[in-house]
């Protein structure tokens, strides 16, 4: 992974200092940072938070979908793409990758 505007990929070291005996919970305050971000439109703090969600846990659907609607949204297509496409491949049931993914395929036309 490349650096997207200065979203660092370590863990934050405050919260690491704060939440270093339970793991899990660093991936939630990242999640509700990112998730609260998104919907006041902060959206490059959403990605770093979400990079740092993906540094926690790499497997999370939720982080890397979430990730290509920020990244859509800041018009960075081609990352968008990639992670709609990564979401996809982990779960081919995701209805909403699946509808962002179109939607993003139509902006390529």
């Amino acid at each position: 992974m490349v650096d997207l505007d200065g979203a660092e990929l370590s863990i934050c070291e405050d919260c690491y200092r704060l939440n270093r005996s339970n793991i899990r919970s660093l991936y939630k305050v990242h999640w509700e940072f990112a998730l609260e971000y998104m919907h006041k439109e902060k959206l490059k703090e959403s990605v770093k938070c979400l990079v740092h969600c993906l540094r926690i846990t790499p497997d999370s659907q939720q982080a890397i979908g979430t990730l290509g609607l920020a990244l859509d949204r800041l018009g960075k297509l081609h990352w968008a793409k990639h992670y709609y496409e990564k979401a996809i491949l982990k779960d081919p049931k995701d209805k909403c990758a699946k509808v962002n993914y179109s939607l993003l395929l139509k902006k390529f036309n």
